[in-house]
């Protein structure tokens, strides 16, 4: 998929203690992965490993459909929010998920940016999760809504 602008190497965002090459608790397990396209870093997190959410700043100002890549076959969901969101969404890929062990542009929403929100990313409860990158591309500009009127008798 073509991007505006990518983020590969999501462990860059982890705190130096909450990152391990061997995924223990507590740790995002930071995984190297290459495709076709690029190459990059991905994060994991076994069912009890209670990895922490993570902060990525999104530099960009305007209209922008945002994506996650989800490892599929290894990670089952995760929750994501921006910064001034007042809640999660949990984000999942679909199925049927065609090859196993690959990656699946997920989409999460549109959202206008201001190049101050961050977007946070943190693991669903007990549940599995792996990312491998963040992309955003720019979005059409919405159509104006059609106005209605009620006729008066």
């Amino acid at each position: 998929m073509s991007a505006d602008w990518i983020v590969k190497d999501l462990a860059r965002f982890c705190p130096a203690n909450k990152v391990s090459s061997h995924g223990r608790p507590g740790t995002w397990h930071r995984v190297g992965y290459r495709t076709r396209e690029w190459s990059g870093t991905m994060i994991m997190a076994n069912p009890d490993a209670r990895a922490p959410a993570i902060e990525i700043p999104l530099p960009l100002r305007g209209r922008y459909d945002i994506f996650l890549g989800l490892y599929k076959d290894y990670g089952d969901r995760l929750k994501v929010r921006l910064s001034s969101d007042r809640c999660y969404e949990r984000l999942a890929y679909s199925y049927p998920h065609g090859k196993t062990f690959s990656f699946q542009d997920v989409f999460w929403r549109t959202v206008e940016l201001t190049g101050k929100e961050k977007i946070r990313i943190k693991q669903d409860g007990d549940i599995r999760a792996a990312v491998g990158y963040l992309l955003a591309r720019r979005a059409a500009k919405p159509a104006p809504a059609e106005r209605q009127y009620l006729g008066l008798t």
